[in-house]
């Protein structure tokens, strides 16, 4: 995770869940007469009611023009200095959801006594379910609308707020057929547990765990959607006849409201996504990947004859898969090698490319994921009494799924080969395959303690097999290392990837692939040490000989691109990395796509460097992008997840809004020490960062203690002589200067500087900030 390299920033108060006090005690509110004025809004009559509040309809009353909108009266008050600071921030993130299909807040305020009142956008029109039944909509038009207050929570949700009472008489459908999304006025920030709005449900709409009063998250709005289908599919049907839908759409549903909510729909989209396969008679995922069932769906869309891409492309995959599978397998046995190459090469052909054949996919080119999938759920049946071969396409599917970023199907498929890799008569070349395979995706999913037993044992199987002079054998060193890395081992990390630098230039020549990579990874183990000059010297010639050989739009090439620019950065040149970091993100994006892990983390550094030059307003919805695709695709807990948790944190916090920064930071430590990562490096990062939100806050003792805390670990983890000590010195000393012991500042401050001097040297820009925070510090008046 970054530290603000400019001001090292400190102050700032962690607070509880965001809104968790702005409706504290609940009173019942006097019911509003008709001519009553609220702000500039006089009530005309009431619309309706629910636990929370009551609707009137309203006409603005101050002569400037005219103006129907809902007004909400809330029913609960708090009037202390602290609910009206919530409220202010909650009104404006309300604002701040302008989407076509929800309807906007205009306006919104507290009354002397401190009840909160919010000014809607008025909607003339219907319920959805009512709308549905009333015009005895088809399939085609109630999905529509259902697709439209998907687009309408999904943005709600990239901007981390949850609607938490999806219900159709929240969904008003007006004349030109558009849903509109109402009544966030009980929605809360992502994340947070908002004890009093928890306790305000609709039953029938509400999910378990909002029951339960548990923590809610995306899953539970994506519950009610569900159950919102379901009314929608209903709507002016014969209640004595059984619901008519498709089992296509009865699979969707059932998905959608699973009592558990790692069994929904991980977001928005991908409920979306298996809507629009109904209309478009595409296989969903909520029914699975059986062949049968996926032949029957291509079918059915498509009529015209094959095209031959198709099949193009399918080859591809299997020339691939093929050659993957052949650098991951050596045989010592040349014969048994050319069996088991022969019965993996004729799968690929009968089972991937039938799949393209004119009969089963008219007019379509398979992409590399159907072609996967389509593999996986044949090879059980195609290789039944041949664990080797099973196994070896297993190992096969496991790299490329992970090559698309799809861990859940790549963990399905590296446990298939492990188990049958572990059966009687399993050889050993075969089992350390499957174990390689699994410790790379223990690595991708930040299991790194779990990856290191996986690949010690990995080592010691291609050690005799192959030796340790082998590319294997240095390949799989290189992944244990870089395991280490990102555990934050920086220092094991480059000791390993020195030797092994020097082991691939002895065997292979400088210029060899292996050795290129262990020199691109010891740059970046220099980089965290803060031996930057090092780093430049080794990544100036990789990226060279990488766009030489291999072309700029590589992925190791574009890889290269990323950590120059990173390092470019961390020299405290932030225009020379935008350059770098861009290059990065186009070609991972056009070659790997938006949401693949690589290119998320070209992205989130690209936000970095916009952050570091003070381009908040274009930093923002790059660190939200990249923290939304990962909460999806890899989990909350996912190392990478809370850096982004942590990142938009500091952002919010440089950017003055310690109120956004708070509970990302709260909820990132909480995280952190859960995962047992409270010595990682990033943890200490943050550690110094919520520090810095507490001294803005005036919580000085609360600084203090945290920063304290942060420069012992950072002492004992890092070293003495770690660069980032001697940041977490800086930002104790600004601390220390707002506390009035302006001595103590400046003999931090002077340690601070000797040890960049000795970790970075006395020219680097983190050096140089340092001694010109040191003398704003002792210019300053002595109190």
């Amino acid at each position: 995770m970054p530290i603000d390299p400019h001001a090292f920033q400190t102050g700032g108060a962690l607070q509880g869940a965001l809104a968790a006090s702005l409706l504290r005690q609940r009173e019942r509110a006097a019911e509003l007469t008709p001519g009553t004025r609220v702000g500039v809004y006089r009530v005309e009559h009431e619309l309706g009611r629910g636990g929370m509040a009551i609707v009137y309809l309203a006409a603005r009353d101050d002569g400037e023009y005219e103006q129907q909108i809902a007004l909400k009266w809330m029913l609960q008050a708090q009037p202390d200095d602290a609910g009206a600071a919530l409220f202010r921030h909650e009104r404006q993130v309300l604002a701040d959801l302008r989407h076509p299909h929800i309807a906007r807040l205009l306006d919104g305020g507290r009354t002397a006594d401190g009840r909160p009142w919010f000014a809607m956008e008025y909607i003339d029109g219907q319920p959805l379910d009512r709308h549905c039944g009333t015009h005895a909509l088809p399939l085609r038009q109630r999905l529509a609308l259902v697709l439209q207050v998907c687009d309408a929570v999904a943005f709600a949700h990239a901007r981390g707020m949850l609607h938490r009472d999806i219900k159709p008489s929240n969904v008003l459908v007006d004349g030109e057929a558009c849903a509109r999304l109402l009544d966030f006025g009980i929605a809360q920030m992502l994340g947070q547990d908002d004890a009093p709005a928890a306790r305000a449900y609709t039953p029938g709409f509400a999910s378990p765990e909002q029951v339960r009063g548990d923590m809610l998250t995306v899953a539970s709005d994506i519950f009610q959607l569900g159950r919102l289908l379901d009314a929608v599919l209903d709507a002016g049907m014969d209640a004595s006849a059984a619901p008519v839908r498709s089992a296509d759409l009865a699979a969707i549903v059932a998905r959608a409201t699973a009592d558990r909510a790692d069994a929904r729909y991980a977001t928005v989209e991908s409920f979306a996504d298996d809507l629009r396969a109904v209309l478009e008679h595409r296989p969903v995922a909520a029914r699975g990947r059986g062949r049968a069932y996926v032949l029957s769906r291509t079918l059915r869309r498509h009529r015209l004859a094959a095209a031959v891409a198709g099949i193009a492309g399918v080859v591809l995959i299997a020339a691939v898969a093929v050659f993957v599978w052949q650098l991951r397998i050596q045989r010592d046995t040349a014969a048994y090698q050319a069996r088991v190459a022969t019965s993996v090469l004729a799968f690929l052909r009968a089972d991937l490319l039938s799949a393209a054949d004119p009969a089963a996919a008219p007019g379509r080119e398979l992409s590399v994921r159907e072609a996967l999938d389509i593999a996986s759920t044949a090879a059980a049946a195609r290789f039944a009494g041949l664990p080797a071969e099973e196994g070896a396409i297993r190992t096969t599917l496991s790299d490329l799924y992970q090559q698309l970023g799809r861990y859940d199907d790549a963990e399905r498929e590296a446990a298939r080969a492990l188990a049958l890799a572990r059966a009687p008569g399993a050889r050993d070349e075969q089992l350390a395959a499957a174990r390689w395979s699994m410790a790379s995706l223990r690595n991708a999913r930040g299991d790194y303690a779990g990856s290191q037993s996986l690949y010690a044992q990995v080592l010691a199987t291609l050690a005799d097999t192959h030796g340790t002079a082998s590319r294997e054998w240095i390949a799989a060193r290189g992944e244990q290392a870089a395991a280490l890395h990102m555990a934050g081992d920086y220092r094991a990390a480059a000791d390993i990837h020195r030797a092994l630098l020097d082991r691939a230039r002895a065997l292979f020549g400088d210029n060899d692939l292996l050795a290129l990579e262990a020199a691109a990874a010891l740059a970046d183990d220099h980089t965290l040490l803060g031996e930057h000059r090092e780093a430049l010297a080794l990544l100036d010639p990789v990226y060279a000989q990488r766009s030489a050989q291999l072309g700029p739009l590589h992925p190791r090439t574009l890889d290269t691109a990323h950590r120059i620019g990173t390092l470019q950065r961390h020299l405290g040149d932030p225009q020379t990395a935008l350059g770098w970091i861009a290059r990065a993100v186009d070609g991972r994006v056009s070659t790997l796509g938006a949401t693949h892990p690589d290119t998320l983390l070209s992205v989130n550094e690209q936000a970095t460097v916009l952050q570091e030059l003070r381009r908040f307003d274009e930093a923002e919805p790059l660190f939200r992008k990249v923290l939304d695709a990962r909460v999806e695709l890899l989990g909350e807990r996912h190392p990478r997840t809370r850096n982004s948790m942590s990142n938009l944190g500091l952002l919010y916090s440089l950017w003055d809004k310690p109120e956004l920064a708070a509970p990302l930071y709260e909820r990132t430590l909480a995280l952190d020490l859960a995962e047992g990562s409270g010595d990682h490096p990033d943890t200490l990062a943050l550690m110094h960062n919520i520090a810095g939100l507490q001294r803005r806050r005036g919580l000085l003792d609360d600084a203090i203690a945290m920063h304290e805390r942060a420069i012992a670990n950072g002492r004992r983890v890092l070293g003495n002589d770690a660069w980032q000590v001697a940041m977490f010195l800086t930002g104790y000393a600004i601390t220390l200067q707002a506390a009035r012991r302006h001595d103590d500042a400046l003999a931090r401050m002077d340690e601070a500087i000797a040890l960049f001097d000795r970790s970075v040297g006395p020219d680097h820009a983190r050096a140089q900030r340092a001694r010109a925070i040191r003398a704003e510090l002792a210019a300053a008046p002595v109190p």
